[in-house]
């Protein structure tokens, strides 16, 4: 492309200026020439000028020179022509590889990041496990990806003395050893199972999940948990220390499930209250929803339960997936469903059955079931022909609590 010289200015802009005007009088000026070297062609009569054509091809001529940028890649050569900056384009292109090689480094060394964790883990396949959204934030894409390839597993500082693990938990028929596993006390939440929890934390002679949900296996449903038998069910969890990532894995077991469930509209109000959707989203990420917002209102969760008809905190799905373990014993290990009442008006044959013998029995005869804490709440904020909705979602679940606590 050629542009025509002009004489230097002391200002960028008046410089620019004298060099469009040079253009344009060159332009004119080789335009009349071939208008009229066209004229003689043709008898001496001119044919029409096409401006629209010549003013589209000059613009896309001077492209390069409006940008402020072209600079960079364009260089005035001796005979006044636009010569490309060989060096500057080089450079562009070592910018672009560069770019390109660290992305492809970066994806290499989380693939075989991935593949020692799996390794560290058991070898688990992405096709055998469940979808797991991880909640945390600024969490590196290598240590996402191992999380989606197992059941999902939490950094703790340590586990306690009384903390459910083992080294061996595969059987030489296949099946899982439960001589080492502990016992997995569940709830969907706010059903008073901490007090509970807690009672049986204080024993060193049983072992159990974090009564605080530190290594997220308190609000699981049956469905998370991918390896199980009628002798035990098994998952990982995640410990800071050693290891290439800043923590290393373990395998946990649970040889009994104590599954505590009640009425899913007080567990919404009760949570939500407290925790915001916090509690909320470990309910609908169980059953394969996207979270909630950090924001979203109360109302606008019942709305959206009575607009679609459907259960969309999870809570169906996390006491069906139990109850249908419960029901498969050739699968699963030992699961008893209970309610509150139920639990607290028999915490002594309840903590027997998880493991509590002798004199560790006798704190358990102090609990029991508290009606007042326990008493229908009052929903506000939420007209009743959207509670009535929300109640008809909602009606099989209270059906099976119905007949879990009248041990049906």
């Amino acid at each position: 492309m050629e542009y025509a010289r002009t004489e230097h200015t002391t200002k960028p802009r008046a410089r620019a200026a004298a060099s469009s005007r040079a253009a344009a009088d060159s332009h004119d000026q080789r335009r009349d020439e071939e208008s009229q070297s066209a004229a003689v062609h043709d008898g001496g009569e001119a044919l029409p000028h096409r401006e629209g054509a010549e003013e589209l091809v000059e613009c896309a001529r001077n492209y390069w020179k409006r940008r402020p940028w072209s600079k960079y890649f364009l260089s005035d050569a001796k005979d006044g022509k636009k010569r490309w900056n060989g060096r500057a384009l080089l450079l562009a292109a070592m910018a672009v590889l560069l770019v390109v090689s660290r992305t492809y480094r970066y994806v290499h060394a989380a693939r075989i990041q991935r593949l020692q964790l799996l390794e560290e883990t058991g070898g688990l396949s992405v096709a055998e496990t469940e979808d797991v959204i991880v909640e945390a934030e600024d969490v590196a894409k290598a240590e996402e990806a191992a999380e989606k390839a197992q059941p999902e597993a939490v950094a703790v500082e340590a586990p306690p003395n009384n903390t459910a693990t083992t080294t061996t938990v595969d059987g030489d028929d296949g099946s899982i050893l439960a001589s080492q596993c502990g016992v997995l006390v569940t709830s969907q939440g706010g059903v008073g199972s901490s007090a509970f929890m807690k009672q049986v934390e204080s024993l060193e002679s049983l072992t159990l999940n974090f009564p605080n949900d530190s290594d997220k296996f308190k609000h699981k449903p049956a469905t998370y948990w991918k390896y199980h038998d009628k002798h035990a069910l098994v998952g990982t969890l995640k410990l800071n220390g050693s290891g290439r990532m800043g923590y290393r894995t373990i395998k946990v077991c649970f040889k009994k499930v104590l599954v505590i469930i009640g009425d899913p509209i007080h567990t919404i109000e009760s949570t939500y209250r407290r925790f915001k959707t916090t509690h909320l989203n470990k309910l609908r990420t169980g059953s394969g929803r996207k979270k909630y917002a950090k924001a979203m209102k109360l109302a606008a969760i019942y709305k959206g339960i009575a607009d679609k008809g459907e259960d969309e905190v999870g809570l169906s799905h996390y006491i069906s997936s139990w109850r249908d373990a419960q029901n498969d014993r050739e699968h699963w290990p030992e699961i008893r469903l209970v309610t509150s009442k139920t639990l607290y008006n028999n915490a002594v044959d309840m903590a027997r059955w998880i493991g509590v013998t002798g004199d560790d029995l006798k704190p358990f005869e102090s609990l029991s079931y508290q009606e007042s804490k326990h008493h229908e709440v009052e929903v506000k904020g939420v007209d009743a022909a959207t509670m009535e909705k929300v109640k008809g979602v909602y009606q099989g679940v209270v059906n099976i609590v119905e007949a879990v606590d009248k041990g049906t």
